[in-house]
């Protein structure tokens, strides 16, 4: 199923045609460009929903919402996807529109408090001196060979996530390693990919601010170990 044919069938029933041509899939406002389709996802802070007319401004032909209500234009011609939860749609849509670019590449996703960075550098070197090309997602920067773009994130939301992976592939990427922080698992930033390594390095009280307890931390950092075979493959002490 291509992506057009996944948004045709999430609107089932609705009349209106899919334009020529979908140019991106956004979560943020700032980044439509006409031609794109928007997802409204709610947030601890801020609801998608909130800035759909922005959106709408900027040439969003597809709107993927949870309440149809909240679209400020009844006149607006394009095509409406209303879905139960558009956290859980997203990532299927990245999906179809990158068409899996996590499963091209060997994938190491690299989770824990402290020593992120540190071990993504490694492996990115190890990697390359054994003649793979890789690229890097992390907090310091996206990269792959000469070609780099600076993070605010340590783990971009999806759908940077997901540009960022098709870009290495496109790029000739064999590997493509990421850090992946707590927060980013707890916010699904890291849904749908298909990752072949599991890496955690340590566990702190750090980001008690946002988890609330030691104990909340340890169950979002477990996510990694269910990703591909439901088990850490790999473990790094840093002291």
């Amino acid at each position: 199923m291509n992506i057009e044919d996944r948004l045709l069938s999430l609107c089932l029933g609705n009349n209106k045609k899919l334009p020529d041509v979908i140019r991106s899939i956004c979560t943020d406002s700032r980044k439509v460009v006409p031609g794109s389709v928007f997802v409204a996802m709610r947030g601890r802070k801020t609801d998608g929903h909130d800035y759909l007319e922005s959106a709408l401004q900027k040439g969003a032909q597809v709107l993927v919402v949870e309440d149809k209500k909240k679209i400020p234009d009844a006149s607006f011609k394009g095509m409406v996807c209303v879905v139960p939860k558009t956290r859980d749609i997203l990532p299927v849509l990245l999906n179809e529109f990158y068409d899996y670019p996590s499963e091209k590449m060997f994938c190491i996703g690299i989770t824990g408090t402290n020593g992120k960075t540190t071990t993504s550098y490694i492996l990115s070197h190890l990697f390359s001196h054994c003649g793979w090309k890789t690229g890097l997602i992390g907090t310091i920067k996206s990269q792959i060979g000469d070609w780099e773009r600076s993070n605010t994130l340590t783990t971009p939301d999806p759908a940077d996530t997901y540009y960022l992976l098709n870009q290495f592939y496109k790029k000739g990427a064999q590997a493509a390693i990421m850090e992946v922080s707590s927060i980013g698992l707890d916010q699904d930033r890291v849904a749908g990919l298909d990752f072949n390594l599991g890496v955690f390095t340590n566990l702190s009280q750090d980001h008690l601010d946002y988890h609330g307890t030691i104990s909340g931390q340890k169950e979002i950092v477990s996510v990694i170990s269910f990703i591909r075979e439901k088990k850490i493959l790999s473990y790094f002490k840093f002291r």
